[in-house]
């Protein structure tokens, strides 16, 4: 092979000028406007009576579902010949750029938002009760543990225990707006959970007991709240209505 031969070679064509899929998070001061309120969502505004599941009356700023991905359009001319391409956010990108929006300090990598799965002792639908099938952080293990824990104390076994439901647990930065949540909640980070015990109704008492569990786990951050996710000083207090735990 001539040496002219071999330099042609190495020249690289449209095919192997492919790379690797790339993402992107502009950070540019975009502007959103809530669809169902025409409000600018470009300031945090937290919903009041939105649970996301049953009912959502005002979302605030927030949104219970997906965000839309932002796309681009990248046209490339050459003489007279032109080809246009588009690209879009996939999921990762999605929620990342919700972080972003949101101003939180911390954005997930792409890597740290993985598919949820079941925990030994919970669903993957209860620990993300998100629209993404993705989620960050470890909500699963810190219920486990908390289950543990809940039901050592209440001197039953875990297959016939009773035990507690998980009202909320991993919060894309969209979701945790529409339900109330404070800006910069642990739950947007997968490392806080809200939970009500099975019969409460009947035994107040078990908020209490399930205060004690989750503060045995070491969980740094752990209170009683009422029905605002509001602090309440004392577990048997009747407004009591879930047990928020998180580490942090």
């Amino acid at each position: 092979m001539s040496s002219r031969t071999a330099e042609v070679s190495k020249i690289k064509t449209p095919v192997n000028m492919m790379g690797s899929l790339f993402s992107f998070l502009p950070n540019i001061g975009l502007v959103f406007t809530n669809s169902s309120t025409g409000i600018p969502s470009d300031f945090y505004l937290a919903g009041t009576h939105c649970n996301c599941s049953d009912f959502c009356d005002n979302g605030g700023n927030g949104s219970c579902g997906r965000s839309a991905p932002l796309s681009y359009s990248i046209t490339s001319t050459f003489c007279s010949a032109s080809q246009a391409v588009n690209i879009s956010q996939d999921q990762r990108d999605i929620i990342r750029q919700e972080y972003i929006r949101h101003g939180l300090s911390s954005v997930p990598d792409r890597t740290d938002l993985l598919p949820t799965t079941d925990s030994l002792y919970f669903l993957a639908s209860a620990l993300n009760q998100t629209a993404y099938s993705l989620s960050w952080g470890s909500p699963g293990a810190l219920a486990d543990s908390v289950y543990l824990q809940y039901n050592n104390l209440l001197n039953t076994t875990p297959s016939t225990a009773t035990t507690f439901t998980i009202t909320s647990g991993w919060r894309n930065p969209e979701r945790n707006e529409a339900v109330g949540g404070v800006q910069n909640s642990d739950h947007q980070f997968g490392n806080a959970l809200d939970l009500v015990p099975l019969d409460w109704q009947d035994h107040p008492e078990l908020f209490c007991t399930l205060l004690s569990a989750a503060q045995n786990v070491g969980g740094t951050f752990v209170q009683a709240e009422n029905a605002l996710s509001q602090r309440v000083n004392n577990c048997a207090d009747s407004t009591v209505r879930h047990i928020h735990v998180s580490q942090r």
